[in-house]
């Protein structure tokens, strides 16, 4: 019996501090005609309902579509905060939302915002974009979101309220693709067991912007390993020169010194880590670099975070494309 008491003066405390609340602001919101240049009336009239059915729900607050500014002879004029401020004194309003719609090619632009009558101020302003006349409820419902919570566009979404634009892929810009293969020598430093020349091959995955490349690499040299690389072009002509760095794991192998000891008749352990991070600096040259049939010549100087703290050299031949 308490618990139930307590609820119902829980519940009528909430609906008196709305009711407070829109007194404060004079228990009206009006809704000023939309500024429209483009759309049909019988579709504007039809969105303005559709504003104040959602505003409705969302507050205590007397709601109302207003009539046309008095004095104006177009209602496109009635832009500036302190026309719309005017407007709102005349309808006894505390505060005062518009619309203006704007047609972009096939695309409609909504721009709104609600504008605080007592305080002369505006108290949010945003934009939405309409693939289709269609969903124009969906967007008056997101308007009346955003203006009663007072957060943007974007943060008043919730499921059933997402726009077609809002569900395409943002347009990104794009460079020109590459893969290619290498291949030469890897030669070791004196930190590694064998320091003979060994054959080594890689593979690159990337894009290429005016002046810069980038990608991933995947070798195998006295082991295998990947990388992120960027490189630095100097040229957009047949013969280009380059610099550039990389960062990525090395996992080597046959690193271990297990030879034979005399001193205690047997082969000695060697438990350090063979792998670790890589940091490696390139340069060489594209050839053709005009064509989509690139030749390349790299020298690489790389250095193995593990145990061994390895160095090593790698020179290769390849192709992009």
């Amino acid at each position: 019996m308490k618990f139930k008491v307590f609820s119902l003066l829980m519940f009528l405390m909430v609906v008196l501090n709305n009711n407070l609340l829109c007194q404060a602001d004079t228990n009206r919101i009006v809704i000023m005609p939309f500024i429209n240049r483009s759309i049909d009336n019988v579709t504007i009239r039809s969105a303005e309902a559709i504003l104040k059915q959602e505003l409705s729900k969302l507050t205590q607050c007397e709601v109302l579509i207003g009539s046309k500014p008095n004095g104006v002879a177009n209602d496109s004029l009635c832009e500036n905060i302190d026309c719309i401020v005017k407007y709102g004194e005349s309808q006894n309003a505390g505060k005062v939302l518009t619309c203006n719609f704007l047609m972009l090619g096939q695309k409609i632009i909504i721009q709104y915002s609600l504008v605080d009558v007592i305080h002369k101020k505006i108290k949010i302003s945003d934009s939405m974009n309409s693939a289709t006349l269609e969903e124009l409820d969906v967007i008056m419902k997101r308007i009346a979101l955003s203006t009663m919570k007072n957060e943007s566009a974007d943060a008043s979404a919730v499921v059933g309220a997402i726009t077609e634009s809002e569900t395409k892929e943002r347009a990104r810009r794009s460079g020109g693709n590459f893969y290619g293969i290498s291949f030469g020598y890897f030669f070791p430093g004196n930190e590694f067991y064998d320091t003979e020349r060994t054959f080594t091959l890689d593979f690159k995955f990337g894009s290429e912007l005016e002046n810069v490349d980038y990608g991933i690499q995947l070798f195998a040299r006295n082991g295998f390993g990947v990388n992120v690389f960027s490189s630095y072009l100097f040229s957009q002509k047949d013969v280009c020169p380059y610099i550039g760095g990389g960062a990525g794991f090395h996992w080597l192998t046959d690193m271990s010194d297990n030879r034979y000891n005399y001193s205690v008749g047997g082969y000695t352990n060697d438990n350090r880590k063979e792998d670790g991070f890589e940091l490696v600096i390139n340069s060489g040259i594209r050839f053709f670099h005009t064509y989509n049939f690139r030749i390349t010549v790299n020298f690489t100087y790389a250095h193995t975070f593990n145990d061994y703290d390895c160095n090593s050299y790698v020179l290769t031949v390849g192709f992009l494309r």
